[in-house]
């Protein structure tokens, strides 16, 4: 099970609640099990989930899966580009999903931030 299955993931939760709204980055606890990336690939999703900046890994092993989870894709440079673009509606499209500017502009601000590109 992740760590979100467990009375911490509550105290996550709360924590990210209470910090994100006022700017502060945190991150995501250490996965404890060297050997069980499937898991570990679930918890990172529910890391970025949470809006966590990062993760603590605590064997080599980890890394790679790790930085994988927390690269920006294309897609998502995309979608946040449209989101801060003056021109956007207020509401508009992309792949199937709605998307709102003033409610997704923290969100797309992070992304390109994250993004090893900056070009834009």
């Amino acid at each position: 099970m992740t760590i979100y299955d467990t009375p911490i993931g509550d105290v996550i939760s709360s924590l990210v609640r209470v910090f994100k709204p006022k700017g502060f980055q945190l991150t995501a606890p250490v996965f404890e099990y060297f050997d069980d990336e499937h898991t570990l690939a679930q918890e990172l999703r529910r890391d970025l989930a949470h809006g966590l900046c990062g993760k603590t890994a605590i064997h080599p092993c980890q890394i790679d899966i790790i930085e994988r989870s927390y690269r920006v894709s294309e897609e998502d440079v995309f979608v946040a580009r449209k989101m801060l673009d003056q021109k956007s509606a207020g509401v508009f499209k992309v792949n199937g999903a709605m998307c709102e500017p003033a409610t997704h502009s923290s969100w797309a601000v992070e992304i390109l931030a994250r993004s090893p590109r900056k070009d834009f």
